[in-house]
């Protein structure tokens, strides 16, 4: 156990003063999402949202770094009739995720990547049920792992990028355009 240990405190050394040395990234970006399976059955809308991200230089031609954002998938509203009542819903995600990227460009000019985001999505559909005699109103909130392989081009500080987002059951793919500042190599 204190051989691991000790290896921990060494690697962990060596990525802190990596972001010491490089200095962090800053994006930010909108996104959309166009919902795939089961999940398009349920959101038939694209999502629209933003993210923020930092991300720390790890040599030339790796970074990691983290994620989070808002995406608002829409809703939907059925009417039943004038006795009968209707039901509305709006779905929004919040994703959080690290983000991990392999440069196949050199720095100075444009810099295709690969990689992969990982982490949660908190989904939240907040509903309204309206009936001749009631109406309720609610929420219901859930926390999904994701895992969404990633591509794209950074063209000095703007980034483009696609990704396919595998949360449990509410896939989507993705698509950011973005605008980094900060620290460049």
């Amino acid at each position: 156990m204190k051989k691991y240990s000790v290896l921990l405190v060494l690697v962990f050394s060596l990525v802190i003063s990596q972001f010491a040395l490089a200095g962090p990234n800053f994006g930010i970006g909108g996104n959309l999402a166009f919902p795939q399976g089961d999940w398009s059955d349920l959101t038939s809308s694209v999502g629209f949202g933003g993210t923020a991200q930092a991300l720390f230089p790890m040599g030339e031609n790796m970074a990691v770094g983290v994620q989070a954002g808002y995406i608002s998938f829409g809703g939907e509203k059925v009417d039943y009739g004038p006795f009968v009542g209707s039901y509305d819903y709006t779905i929004s995600a919040i994703p959080i995720l690290a983000v991990g990227r392999y440069y196949l460009g050199v720095p100075g000019g444009p810099r295709p990547f690969v990689g992969a985001l990982v982490g949660f999505h908190i989904l939240r559909i907040d509903y309204t049920v309206k009936t001749t005699l009631l109406s309720l109103d609610g929420n219901d909130n859930s926390t999904k792992f994701s895992f969404g392989p990633t591509a794209g081009i950074e063209i000095g500080a703007i980034e483009i990028s696609a990704f396919y987002m595998l949360v449990s059951d509410a896939n989507y793919i993705g698509a950011r355009v973005g605008f980094n500042f900060g620290a460049t190599e």
